[in-house]
């Protein structure tokens, strides 16, 4: 469904991003398609830090508890933040032969590659140093959880503040605001 979203021949969502200001009708600008790339990109860090994570293991002050384990039958939940942290950056660094993020910010004369590579490897690492199951790491591993939050949050920060500074873009409300 989501391939078929995207597709040509399908939703064509590529089209109405890549045509943003120029015929889209979802982006009445490129900077509007741009922004909500961007601020999907943090949003889907912040997920994961307070949703995936921070909850299940009652650092939201919650009870702990294994039911809001994203995955958690399948045990793939480690996995999956991790598909997702790689997800992000190939949004930022482009993949194969195409263009990412980082070439839109360097148009800009900034760079935050480095910071950008070393905040998401370490988020990564932090990710997998809580081990699986996740069920059972938010029971047994909270301090691994806590320290993947706390470094995640440095890689939404980067993306949050710097990278939409540099490219002077708005901050969207997340799906979970006002909850």
């Amino acid at each position: 469904l989501l391939v078929e979203a995207w597709s040509p021949t399908g939703g064509n969502y590529q089209s109405q991003l890549v045509d943003a200001g120029a015929g889209s009708e979802a982006f009445m600008s490129l900077q509007e398609g741009v922004a909500k790339v961007v601020n999907r990109m943090w949003q889907h860090v912040e997920k994961i830090r307070e949703i995936e994570l921070g909850k299940p293991a009652g650092l939201d002050g919650g009870p702990m508890s294994d039911e809001g384990v994203e995955s958690r039958f399948s045990g793939r939940s480690i996995v999956d933040i991790t598909d997702t942290l790689v997800g992000i950056s190939a949004v930022y660094e482009g993949v194969g032969e195409g263009l990412g993020l980082r070439d839109l910010i360097a148009a800009q004369g900034k760079d935050f590659d480095v910071e950008f590579r070393t905040r998401l490897d370490a988020g990564v690492d932090a990710v997998e140093a809580i081990g699986d199951p996740l069920t059972t790491a938010v029971f047994e591993r909270v301090d691994a959880v806590q320290n993947a939050v706390d470094v995640l949050a440095e890689l939404q920060r980067l993306i949050q503040v710097d990278i939409m500074g540099a490219l002077s873009l708005s901050l969207s409300f997340n799906d979970s605001d006002g909850d």
